[in-house]
């Protein structure tokens, strides 16, 4: 027969309730974890025929948050041999861009190390001791973005490494042409919604990023 409150004794009642809260601040606890989710994606960087680095993309989602990491490696010979490092990241937060950092080196000396973040209605562009502000605002596509989603009717994307606004050509079906501001682009291949291919035109080589099967 189960026992009402008044035939509980106080202290068996007490470590009742406390067990009983216990349990519900568990179960809040519990449901309010939100699932990580991930996805990646391994691509091979080629030239001449040959295979010179690799580039592997990470997207983590939990909850409104979304990270983005790409981390690339390639070593060529031009005049003489070039070691490029790249570390690039972003995170999203309601599909909004609140901050995203680049850092490239070559042969082991820093080329660029830049950083945007969210600031209210703006941004604030870092460039080493450099702070300016970015009135463009919100940012929801980087060139992050462009490995898992297709720039279908989208005629704009933040460049997080010259840290402005460039333009997205569309060339064909599933076919786009971004153009850097020093005058090199890049064209992007894409199926099922995944860039498979990017060309890229540089003054110095041309080189093609492959995602691996």
């Amino acid at each position: 027969m189960l026992k009402t409150l008044s035939n509980i004794p106080l202290p068996a009642f007490i470590r009742r309730l406390g067990f009983l809260m216990l349990l519900s601040v568990s179960f809040i606890f519990c449901s309010s974890v939100a699932i990580v989710t991930e996805a990646k994606l391994e691509y091979t960087i080629n030239r001449n025929g040959s295979q010179i680095g690799t580039l592997h993309f990470t997207k983590m989602t939990q909850g409104d948050k979304t990270l983005l990491k790409m981390r690339s490696t390639v070593k060529f010979r031009i005049l003489a041999l070039i070691t490029a490092n790249a570390i690039e990241d972003a995170v999203f937060d309601k599909d909004v861009m609140i901050w995203s950092s680049v850092y490239r080196e070559i042969n082991g000396h820093e080329k660029s190390n830049k950083n945007t973040k969210i600031n209210t209605n703006n941004y604030l562009l870092i460039n080493g001791k450099k702070t300016e502000p970015f009135p463009h605002y919100p940012i929801k596509y980087n060139m992050l973005c462009v490995y898992l989603v297709e720039p279908v009717n989208k005629t704009q994307i933040y460049s997080d490494n010259y840290q402005c606004m460039l333009n997205i050509t569309t060339l064909g079906p599933h076919h786009y042409k971004i153009v850097l501001p020093n005058g090199d682009y890049n064209e992007y291949h894409y199926k099922n919604g995944i860039c498979e291919m990017v060309d890229v035109h540089s003054t110095l080589y041309h080189s093609t990023i492959v995602l691996k099967k």
